[in-house]
């Protein structure tokens, strides 16, 4: 249970600091090259040109300065594709661990297969 939830807080804490990073964490590719591009699209859309040419030309130290200067729209768009980043991720990372939980491993074959069993349909190995 433990094992589970730390699979989700660390999910959500990738995710925090970029998105598409709590994705690539759980493995879901395609997710997360959507997120990473969506984040960046949605930075290239709301951020005005001179910021973003003053933070390409001055370099790390003028992003902090110029957010200042970005316009509430913006601040909100990056929010918005931040948290349902996060939400996403949440879903997901949810969904996995009730796959995880629902399937059996065969301790034969290692596939997986329905619990209701009580033998493996892959190698026809008999269940305790």
């Amino acid at each position: 249970m433990i094992a589970r939830n730390r699979r989700l807080i660390i999910a959500i804490l990738f995710a925090l600091i970029y998105p598409g990073l709590g994705h690539v964490y759980l493995k879901s590719w395609i997710r997360a090259v959507t997120w990473f591009l969506l984040a960046i699209a949605t930075t290239i859309l709301v951020v005005p040109t001179p910021i973003m040419d003053a933070i390409e030309s001055g370099g790390v130290s003028v992003i902090f300065t110029d957010a200042a200067q970005l316009p509430l729209e913006a601040y909100l768009a990056l929010a918005a594709v931040n948290l349902l980043n996060i939400v996403d991720v949440y879903i997901l990372a949810n969904a996995q661990k009730n796959t995880q939980e629902s399937s059996l491993v065969c301790p034969t074959c290692r596939r997986n297969m329905d619990p209701d069993l009580s033998f493996c349909p892959w190698c026809t190995a008999v269940l305790e």
